[in-house]
């Protein structure tokens, strides 16, 4: 469903809890938690789907819509200049910023349903979507969550602020 309210306490222990463990392993404060969401939600078309187990939020996917010069701020010319053409063409760029499964939850099929009613949602749009994303290549199931649903690797790779042997790519 979705980002309902009351919903944001929970997502930011979601938050917490998931990127302690694999393959992140950050032990973030509930400031740094604050922080990171109030950010995620600023972010221009903010919307955000919450997967719910026995009336507690196991997870959630959030994305935003940046044009391609908030793009090009935040990530510079090669993202940008990939989907420039697509994105002037006419498709509205869609960044899904986060899809984070409490770990108590995880594999349990709550990602895949997440991915799933998110690109349900892009599908309904009367608008051509080109849908970005960004995975750690060492997070073999969000990976092939995406693979399942036919993201393609764009090639596009930058090492992980959290250890410099480990890339993200966007898909």
């Amino acid at each position: 469903r979705r980002l309902g309210e009351g919903d944001e306490m929970q997502i930011k222990g979601v938050y917490r809890r998931a990127f302690a463990g694999f393959p992140w392993f950050e032990s973030l404060t509930e400031a740094q938690v604050y922080e990171r969401w109030q950010k995620i939600k600023s972010r221009r078309g903010f919307d955000c789907l919450v997967a719910v187990v026995n009336l507690g939020v196991a997870g959630f996917s959030c994305w935003d819509e940046p044009d391609i010069e908030e793009l090009a701020m935040e990530r510079g010319p090669k993202l940008t200049d990939r989907f420039r053409n697509t994105v002037l063409s006419g498709y509205q760029l869609v960044w899904e910023r986060e899809l984070a499964v409490d770990p108590d939850f995880q594999g349990h099929g709550i990602g895949t349903r997440l991915r799933e009613a998110f690109l349900e949602k892009m599908n309904r749009r009367s608008q051509s979507v080109l849908v970005l994303t960004r995975m750690r290549e060492d997070n073999l199931p969000t990976i092939k969550i995406a693979e399942k649903f036919g993201f393609k690797q764009t090639g596009i790779r930058i090492p992980s602020s959290q250890r410099s042997d480990i890339c993200h790519e966007y898909w």
